[in-house]
């Protein structure tokens, strides 16, 4: 005789569905098969059990071979693959391994990367840089960082230029590479070249612009050098700014071998009509970067003279003898890999300049028409 317990047991494996769902009743169940030695041994009695108990261990097995992180999305990469050396000077850093995906918020530094051949990894840009790819989202500019700009960017690497402390970054972009760099004379642009071609693994391209802007800065002779004079570089006719000690422009000037005018002071220098007349520069280039897209200016007398405005009424050698130049070149002022395009032109000018020198109307008025140069325009950039 079988126990209540194995009764109630062999009813819920054994008896149909409908009757199994009421075994633990205490009521008599009238819809059950009796129970008899033969049914309990019968191999067909034991099937759903055996069923039940394939399935279960199929299904731990299934688990088991399965990956552990199937709620991580493909399409989501870790974090932990970014880099994460962060430094703000100009010293060398360990490169990433990492696909580069690049904001730089500075038109010189992605001027500099481009020229290292890793445009198409620039992925954000400075609110100011007509120079870039207008396509490219604006990620910041001086104001500030646009931290929800670069989460949706994902960059791998930042490079800034900020004369202060940079923003502190959110934690999403915590490992991604940060770099501030100062650009303000050529051994900053030397070194920022430098390191970023460490950054961005691209160490022989870098030593190759580094070589292109050694080039570019070679010493005019002196056959060039003596005839123009002391040069003056005007940023400004209105009120009258020279760039001086201090600028990369003037120090631009010291390599070539020329004589700048003023020889101290500061990087730029704010002057008046009278001002100008003492200081007496034999050359005058003026620096006026254009819009990206425009054409470029004419060089000859009649144009230079409306740039100058009442400048061009001075009594001071350079207007006397027509020794007036144009240079704008849209990346003029920018401190970057341009700085080769920048130098070459000043070479040319300085050199144009001097084979033009000779005997000129310095007898006549600054306003009387005379011999004029007409230099060869800008290339269009």
């Amino acid at each position: 005789m079988l126990s209540p317990r194995s009764s109630i047991l062999t009813t819920i494996f054994c008896a149909p569905p409908a009757v199994a769902a009421r075994a633990s009743s205490s009521r008599r169940i009238p819809d059950a098969r009796p129970i008899t030695l033969a049914s309990l041994t019968s191999p067909a009695r034991f099937l759903p059990l055996l069923l039940l108990c394939a399935f279960t261990l199929t299904s731990c097995k299934e688990r088991a071979q399965s990956p552990r992180n199937q709620s991580q999305s493909p399409q989501q990469p870790s974090t932990s693959a970014l880099p994460t050396a962060t430094t703000t000077d100009n010293s060398s850093t360990t490169p990433s391994s990492s696909p580069l995906r690049i904001v730089a918020l500075s038109p010189a530094l992605a001027q500099i990367i481009r020229d290292l051949g890793a445009s198409s990894s620039l992925i954000g840009r400075h609110g100011f840089d007509t120079l870039s790819d207008p396509a490219i989202p604006v990620c910041g500019d001086q104001s500030g960082l646009d931290t929800e700009a670069l989460i949706r960017q994902r960059p791998t690497h930042l490079f800034t230029q900020l004369t202060s402390t940079p923003t502190s970054l959110p934690p999403a972009l915590d490992s991604i590479t940060t770099h501030n760099f100062r650009l303000l004379s050529l051994a900053d642009v030397r070194s920022a070249i430098t390191t970023l071609g460490t950054l961005l693994a691209l160490p022989t391209a870098a030593s190759s612009l580094l070589t292109r802007l050694d080039e570019s800065l070679s010493p005019l002779p002196t056959t060039t050098t003596a005839p123009v004079g002391p040069v003056l570089l005007l940023y400004s006719t209105d009120p009258p700014t020279v760039l001086g000690p201090g600028s990369f422009h003037h120090e631009i000037l010291l390599a070539l071998g020329a004589t700048p005018a003023p020889t101290a002071d500061a990087p730029f220098i704010t002057l008046d009509a009278e001002g100008l007349a003492r200081i007496a520069p034999s050359t005058i280039i003026l620096i006026h970067p254009r819009a990206i897209h425009a054409p470029a200016s004419a060089n000859d007398w009649p144009t230079l003279r409306a740039r100058l405005g009442s400048l061009a009424t001075l009594n001071i050698p350079a207007i006397t003898s027509r020794r007036v130049a144009l240079i704008d070149d849209p990346a003029a002022a920018t401190p970057g890999s341009n700085l080769i395009s920048f130098t070459t032109q000043l070479r040319t000018t300085l050199t144009t300049l001097a084979d033009s020198t000779g005997p000129r109307a310095a007898a006549q008025t600054p306003d009387t028409p005379g011999t004029s140069t007409t230099l060869p325009a800008p290339t269009p950039r």
